[in-house]
């Protein structure tokens, strides 16, 4: 299980690719659909919350996470001040959302920081 943090929460990602969340969910720092605090380890959805195929990495930003799958899939959710998030907006995201691939020229993503 790599983990990281930062701010207010935590992300864990497991051998299998499975997401864990936890701590402050303000703006959807969390990705589970809500603002609430989580005091424990939460399981983002199931490998459907990413387009079926598990988490390689992700990254925390100080109001946000980034996402890698292992198909090259580009997912982030939290707060989009300052368009942090990379959908061409300033919308928070509550729940995992997928950066379309042609901003990358249709590369696959493989890390993020």
């Amino acid at each position: 299980m790599r983990r990281q943090n930062r701010a207010d929460h935590t992300v864990a990602v497991t051998i299998e690719g499975e997401l864990w969340v936890w701590g402050c969910g303000y703006q959807g720092w969390l990705g589970l659909g809500d603002e609430t605090y989580r005091l424990a380890p939460t399981l983002v959805g199931s490998l459907a919350a990413f387009g079926g195929s598990p988490v390689l990495t992700v990254a925390c930003g100080d109001d946000h996470s980034l996402v890698v799958t292992k198909d090259g899939a580009l997912w982030t959710f939290g707060s989009g001040v300052h368009g942090a998030l990379g959908h061409n907006d300033f919308n928070n995201r509550l729940v995992p959302t997928r950066i379309e691939v042609q901003h990358f020229g249709n590369a696959k993503i493989v890390y993020v920081a």
